[in-house]
């Protein structure tokens, strides 16, 4: 509530201000939108968040959607000469989740990407099954993690030894992990050359059969 008056009170002061200030107060109305994600980002995924709602079960086909998913960011990061594979396994399986989360946290994971592989680079989405879960990983040719930073990426506003000169409040991985939680998976961050995140997704066994 405080940022939205502030900017509605900025919109209402823009009409009056003289020339030479309209800069300075587009400014200011600038830095609060970048405050009002901040603050959504902070409380998506906790008890605080005014987006939350149960998660929704219906079956989909995973191969579908992750092919429409990377053939978007490719054409996307096009412009930052970035490329988007996918690597799906033949006899993968529908799965029975609430598919705009599934798209929320693989948007994270492929933005978050995005920002630490060079021009030039690659990011890799594979899919496979792995005993009962659905597992995705988000590959890119960037330089990694450092393997003493891995247990604690997911930590909100958790800033590793690459970061110093990306953008970003060290949020992304955390939401995604707590999203990931409210379908009961889970996300785990490799270290290694490249960075690499990985969605584990519940698959049931009727799912697995039908496969």
């Amino acid at each position: 509530a405080p940022i939205d008056e502030i900017k509605s009170r900025g919109n209402e002061l823009y009409t009056h201000v003289p020339a030479p200030a309209a800069p300075t107060l587009r400014s200011i109305l600038a830095a609060t939108d970048r405050l009002d994600r901040v603050v959504r980002m902070m409380l998506r995924g906790t008890t605080h968040d005014p987006a939350s709602r149960p998660p929704r079960k219906e079956t989909f086909g995973v191969a579908g959607f992750l092919w429409g998913l990377a053939h978007d960011w490719d054409a996307a990061l096009r412009q930052r000469a970035l490329r988007v594979e996918l690597e799906i396994a033949p006899d993968l399986p529908d799965v029975k989740t609430d598919p705009a989360l599934v798209q929320e946290i693989l948007t994270e994971l492929i933005d978050n990407a995005a920002k630490f592989t060079p021009r030039g680079g690659t990011i890799q989405l594979t899919a496979l099954h792995a005993r009962q879960d659905l597992v995705i990983d988000v590959h890119d040719s960037g330089a990694g993690i450092h393997p003493q930073d891995a247990p604690v990426a997911t930590e909100r506003f958790f800033r590793g030894q690459s970061s110093e000169s990306i953008p970003g409040a060290g949020l992304g991985l955390g939401v995604a992990a707590a999203l990931a939680e409210r379908l009961g998976g889970s996300l785990e961050v490799l270290p290694g050359p490249g960075g690499r995140v990985r969605l584990l997704l519940p698959v049931q066994a009727q799912e697995l059969a039908a496969a």
